[in-house]
């Protein structure tokens, strides 16, 4: 048996086998041969065919040009009988005529030109007022992509920025310790270090008792959000701040939005209130409002005027 260390059994085939195995190998060698040799006939055929074919059309392109040249022949003979007959006709023309002829075909020629020019301007005009629809509603709608990434990038610039409105302006204020007080009354232990920047903005109407707006710029956009949510949730009031218990009023504390965000969002909460829509907030500088409570109540986000407008025409 195989694998047991025995010799193997003498196959009786083996030889009748190899013979086989030449037989079919010159078999296969006597078929490549014919192969070539069919291949070598089929090129010779090939070259006498395109040889004939090329013979053939070298004859007509012959027989063509000849019948070119005698056609040539035959109109140049009749153009110069007829030049010869009429030249002494021609000769004999009053040289004034002659003059006016010349100057009406140069009059004819010029207005055929300005009349083909016409033609053209007109067509190069028709083209623009047929593009030019195209072309303004193209480039209104660049302009507006344009502009949103514009307020986009100032909105972003923003983005670690809250700001608390209603604090009165105090001589000698320290806006920072009002800050970590506030985020004290939050359950917010902030790190002075945490506060980039703080001031209040410049007030445009002198005549107005509103105190300016206090702008905080915090390191991380995280604590600017948690602080925003935790304020809104405790509903400031100036009483629970301290050093104000003189005072009274409501504090607010929201996102740092830019001028046509803020107005963008008066308006949305304007739309709220006349408009039957529940909720109008601001999440990560973007506005967004909602028709009521209802599971197939959506939120829209407000990034133009326009889409107000299309809200209020009840397409919501």
């Amino acid at each position: 048996m195989p694998g047991d260390g025995t010799t193997p059994e003498r196959n009786e085939g083996s030889e009748t086998g190899a013979a086989g195995v030449g037989t079919r190998a010159k078999t296969a060698a006597l078929t490549m041969e014919q192969l070539a040799q069919m291949m070598v006939d089929m090129e010779g055929r090939l070259t006498k065919v395109l040889s004939k074919a090329n013979s053939a059309t070298n004859e007509k392109i012959n027989k063509l040009n000849s019948a070119v040249k005698d056609l040539e022949k035959t109109h140049k003979d009749k153009f110069s009988s007829m030049e010869k007959s009429h030249g002494d006709r021609f000769a004999s023309l009053d040289m004034k005529v002659l003059a006016n002829d010349a100057s009406l075909d140069n009059i004819n020629k010029e207005f055929l030109e300005m009349k083909s020019q016409i033609v053209e301007l007109q067509r190069e005009v028709n083209e623009l007022k047929s593009a030019q629809p195209v072309m303004s509603d193209g480039s209104l709608s660049e302009l507006n992509t344009v502009k949103e990434e514009l307020e986009d990038l100032r909105q972003y610039t923003r983005n670690r920025n809250l700001v608390i409105d209603g604090i009165p302006v105090r001589t000698g204020e320290n806006l920072s310790a009002l800050f970590l007080r506030m985020g004290q009354s939050l359950g917010m232990n902030i790190d002075p270090n945490e506060i980039e920047a703080i001031h209040r903005l410049p007030t445009r109407n002198i005549n107005t008792n509103r105190a300016p707006t206090i702008v905080v710029q915090v390191k991380s956009r995280p604590l600017r959000d948690n602080f925003v949510s935790a304020a809104k949730k405790k509903r400031f009031t100036l009483e629970n701040i301290g050093q104000f218990e003189s005072c009274s009023g409501n504090v607010f504390v929201s996102e740092h939005l830019t001028p046509f965000r803020s107005r963008l969002f008066y308006e949305a909460r304007m739309m709220r209130k006349n408009h039957g829509f529940k909720y109008a907030w601001v999440k990560s500088g973007k506005i967004y409002l909602k028709k009521d409570d209802d599971p197939g109540s959506r939120s829209v986000e407000i990034k133009c005027m326009a889409k107000l407008d299309h809200l209020k025409s009840g397409n919501h």
